[in-house]
């Protein structure tokens, strides 16, 4: 049972993370848009939300890949833990 409880948790923080990246990656996108309209009132504005919206695409872009990598991991844990209780099964009944 804690085995589901393990589960879910992981699950549901790997599912944050992707949205926190999915939002990061919007925010960094309008703030690039938006840098274009401030760009005939300040320059040092422009470079600044210009600069922003980069970094923000950047490290969204950074987690997303960070997160595919646990994702997989887990995936791998999962079907290893999968087979282990299965082979045990099996193992039990060769020797009973």
């Amino acid at each position: 049972m804690a085995i589901i409880g393990i589960f879910i948790a992981a699950v549901s923080v790997l599912l944050a993370f992707f949205a926190v990246s999915a939002a990061g990656m919007v925010l960094g996108a309008v703030l690039l848009f938006e840098s274009f309209y401030i760009l005939a009132e300040s320059t040092s504005a422009f470079v600044l939300i210009f600069g922003g919206g980069l970094l923000a695409i950047g490290a969204s872009s950074l987690v997303l890949l960070a997160t595919s990598y646990v994702t997989r991991f887990f995936g791998l844990l999962v079907l290893r833990l999968i087979q282990w209780i299965l082979n045990r099964g099996k193992r039990g009944e060769r020797h009973a």
